[in-house]
């Protein structure tokens, strides 16, 4: 059986994580055939790994995404706590964590 469509404008850390959400298997309402229109080459809205070069080594940096409060996007936080993602996205236990670049 065909699943129903649905179409999510944007792919950013919204419109990323309501396809993630729907493409889980036994998802209500589903299966979903998803479509994302998106204005860019990449997904990840803001939020964007660049490579940047020092003294002749090149290392991957998350840019972007200022802070997260998990109070404020419980939908996020969820899911961030998925293993498949948890595992991959380092996430602070607090917000006192800064990186000092010189």
């Amino acid at each position: 059986m065909a699943g129903k469509r649905v179409c999510i404008i944007g792919g950013g850390i919204a419109g990323v994580g309501a396809w993630w959400t729907l493409a889980q298997p036994n998802q209500f309402g589903g299966p979903w055939d998803v479509t994302i229109i998106h204005d860019d080459d990449s997904f990840g809205g803001h939020a964007r790994t660049i490579p940047v070069t020092h003294n002749g080594h090149v290392t991957p940096v998350d840019t972007g995404v200022q802070f997260f409060v998990p109070l404020f996007y419980p939908s996020i936080q969820a899911l961030l706590r998925q293993p498949a993602i948890a595992e991959q996205v380092p996430v602070a236990a607090d917000l006192q964590r800064v990186v000092r670049c010189d």
